[in-house]
């Protein structure tokens, strides 16, 4: 298992930023930004383009968001910001 032991602190940045774990998102780009995302209790969304393409497999569940280029980032962070609202 990856090391998330920085989890505690993306969970303390959010009450200060006024959002629940609901309405927060970590875009990442390997297995260990899943892995925290997961511990957080927030959503994720994989860039599978970039330096994170060569750190490795991903396993993610169904639910977990992937994007192949910046262009689709854009999308499917809108589109998750819409299922939010």
């Amino acid at each position: 298992m990856a090391d998330t032991s920085y989890v505690i602190d993306i969970a303390a940045d959010m009450p200060e930023a006024g959002v629940t774990t609901a309405q927060t998102v970590l875009v990442g780009d390997s297995m260990i930004d899943v892995e925290t995302a997961r511990q957080a209790g927030v959503a994720v969304v994989v860039a599978l383009y970039g330096f994170g393409a060569a750190r490795g497999e991903l396993v993610l569940e169904a639910h977990e968001r992937r994007a192949s280029s910046a262009a689709q980032m854009g999308e499917v962070i809108r589109q998750w910001v819409a299922e939010v609202d």
